[in-house]
């Protein structure tokens, strides 16, 4: 079954349409709208789902159709189908709050990655217990956050003896 992606994720919402139908059978041109797919394409679905021919005109038993739709909508294809949108989407949800995130711009100068504790930028206090950062804008806010990043990395022993 080829290019089943087109159409699969769809497929509730292609049962419902036929489902509204009052007619014991579709043809092409109804196939083609619903599915939305080319007229070739309908044609080699209408085969599938065990189309015929009358005349010059393909046509499908509706109910014969909806029956398949069912069995095809719970198939393990739909499924792992549908499974790969989801995690297909959600990555690409992910490499957009990226994309979104990297637009940000702070500053940064040399000194800041060799913050130590003892040299925590002004608005980063650290005592046992409590981390206060007091800032103006967003932006300021990141960058204290990347400055005590840096002195956790520079001064890991340092943060444990300033936090206990």
């Amino acid at each position: 079954m080829p290019r089943k992606c087109d159409w699969f994720h769809r497929l509730p919402e292609i049962r419902s349409e036929f489902e509204k139908l009052s007619v014991p059978v579709v043809d092409r041109s109804m196939f083609e709208v619903v599915f939305s797919v080319g007229r070739r394409r309908a044609i080699q679905l209408m085969h599938l789902f065990g189309g015929f021919q009358s005349g010059r005109t393909f046509l499908i038993e509706r109910a014969s159709l909806l029956r398949q739709l069912d069995v095809l909508e719970s198939s393990e294809d739909v499924g792992r189908e549908r499974r790969r949108k989801e995690r297909l989407s959600g990555e690409l949800e992910q490499i957009r709050r990226h994309a979104r995130a990297s637009r940000i711009s702070i500053t940064v100068t040399p000194e800041v990655y060799s913050t130590r504790f003892g040299s925590l930028p002004e608005g980063v206090e650290l005592s046992p217990g409590r981390l206060t950062i007091t800032f103006g804008s967003p932006e300021e806010l990141l960058e204290r956050l990347f400055a005590l990043a840096q002195a956790l990395v520079n001064d890991l022993e340092q943060f444990y003896t300033v936090a206990k």
